[in-house]
């Protein structure tokens, strides 16, 4: 027969203050006692270190669910995005401020729904290989970059990598205006400037 922790130390308390005299038997339901709340106390750190473990567990199954909505608010935002760009003829700048996003990110966005739209895995989609056109910059500007031979994202990103935006204005129908749209489009690329 098994006794909790706390039926245990009253026994050993009653028995310590029953003891007048040093009589075997008593030792030995003592010794039997402390025996058994011994193996109480392991038995509730085993439980305690259980009760740590499911908690960490529901802690990660509640941040999953976090991640799960997230990811379910970013597909409405990329599904409002498309249905405004496409459908209703909404300029990149206009779906941006109406959804609280940057004309690149409402560009990416946009893109990204035109892949899952034509069937390609939305993982392999990488905001650098959106093409330059979806995003609102001056007709002058996509002309340069056409004229360079610059059609995506990516392709700026590596030209100005490699050469520095100072390497922009070399280009013919470039100036310091349009540098400064291109430097609003790719704001995490740095490099040289012409400033310096």
């Amino acid at each position: 027969m098994s006794m909790s922790y706390e039926e245990v130390d009253e026994r050993l308390t009653q028995l310590i203050t029953e003891a007048t005299s040093d009589h075997p038997v008593q030792r030995e339901e003592i010794a039997r006692l402390r025996r058994e709340a011994s193996q109480c106390r392991r038995r509730a750190r085993k439980l305690r270190k259980e009760a740590e473990g499911l908690l960490a567990e529901a802690q990660r199954v509640e941040e999953l669910r976090d991640r799960g909505k997230d990811v379910a608010e970013r597909l409405r935002r990329m599904q409002l995005a498309f249905r405004l760009f496409t459908t209703e003829g909404f300029t990149l700048a206009r779906t941006g401020r109406l959804l609280g996003v940057s004309d690149t990110r409402c560009g990416e966005l946009v893109s990204c729904a035109r892949r899952v739209a034509e069937g390609s895995p939305p993982s392999t989609a990488t905001p650098d290989a959106s093409p330059l056109d979806s995003y609102e910059l001056p007709v002058r500007t996509h002309n340069a970059l056409r004229n360079a031979g610059v059609h995506t994202v990516g392709q700026l990103r590596a030209w100005v990598e490699r050469d520095g935006w100072s390497a922009l204005l070399q280009t013919k129908l470039v100036g310091r205006r349009t540098l400064a749209e291109l430097r609003k489009l790719l704001p995490d690329v740095t490099g040289p400037t012409p400033d310096g």
